[in-house]
């Protein structure tokens, strides 16, 4: 009888969720920073995403990234062979953080997630990268505790930095929005 049970109410969460938009509202840091990156593009398959580090939350990112068809997926890490693993999971491009700024003029998307005690990205590397940009917006999340990202970053034109904070608001009204 317990077998019986179990499976009509799979049954019925499975249709619960496939009929109502229980789902539809993000939960994860990970969702919400590719969520909003898609309300800010509208679209990902002519764009270019540089993710920052290679732990599991960067692993989500380049998920939701990729079943959104981003156009290509670049992973820095430190470890070069744990971003090469990620990337070749999401058919992207792997790159130590020393080339970060070789590669960093190309992204559209930059989302960061490390455990470094330091930023990994200065003022000074974001001014070069918006140089040869030539004015088209870059939309960055610092998902890092502490900020991988220099926040002046923030004060730079065509750069548009979202904190973990700011995606904790994103979360909590897509909790809300569940109940």
């Amino acid at each position: 009888q317990l077998n019986r049970l179990f499976h009509h109410t799979f049954s019925v969460a499975k249709k619960v969720r496939t009929d109502t938009k229980i789902g539809a509202s993000p939960v994860s840091v990970a969702y919400a920073a590719v969520n909003l990156a898609d309300q800010f593009f509208s679209g990902f398959s002519k764009h270019t995403a540089l993710l920052i580090g290679a732990g599991v939350t960067i692993e989500l990112v380049a998920k939701h990234l990729h079943q959104k068809n981003i156009g290509r997926l670049f992973v820095a890490n430190r470890d070069l062979g744990r971003a090469q693993k990620l990337a070749a999971q999401f058919d992207g491009f792997a790159l130590p953080l020393s080339e970060l700024g070789g590669t960093l003029p190309e992204a559209d998307i930059l989302i960061s997630s490390t455990a470094s005690a330091e930023p990994i990205l200065s003022l000074a590397q974001m001014k070069t990268a918006i140089k040869t940009r030539k004015r088209k917006p870059v939309f960055a999340v610092d998902i890092a505790v502490p900020r991988d990202l220099d926040p002046a970053i923030s004060t730079l034109d065509d750069i548009y930095l979202y904190s973990i904070d700011d995606l904790d608001k994103v979360i909590v009204e897509g909790q809300n929005s569940r109940k």
